[in-house]
């Protein structure tokens, strides 16, 4: 008896704890960016974000530099290096695309924000 007692109220327990795990598992939460543009309501907010925009710009290239600068250091040295190097350069040339994808998608939300910011209200 006392066994069930004990696997029952472990049972309850479990039971009780499922749904607070499964809720903080779900991804409930939104990008920053997401949460911002869907707020703006005038002009001079999406001026403001576009112009945050523009900084996003400015870090991504900033990174991009940094990834390119490091494909090129793993170009040189011996053959014996340059095949030990490959997958660094993969890695690289991963990053860098990535980085080229993510200044084009802040270069369209400026030029979004920037046409609703110069529309009257």
């Amino acid at each position: 008896m006392k066994k069930l007692s004990v696997f029952s109220a472990f049972a309850l327990t479990v039971a009780m704890l499922f749904p607070i795990a499964v809720t903080a598992a779900e991804d409930t939460s939104a990008p920053i960016e997401k949460l911002i543009s869907e707020m703006a309501a005038n002009p001079a907010q999406h001026q403001a974000l576009a112009n945050y925009y523009k900084e996003k710009i400015v870090q991504a290239k900033s990174e991009l530099a940094a990834h390119e600068k490091m494909r090129k250091a793993y170009i040189g040295g011996f053959e014996k290096s340059q095949h030990s190097n490959a997958g660094m350069r993969k890695h690289c040339d991963t990053l860098i695309k990535n980085t080229e994808s993510s200044i084009k998608a802040y270069e369209a939300l400026v030029t979004e924000h920037e046409a609703l910011a110069s529309k009257k209200p």
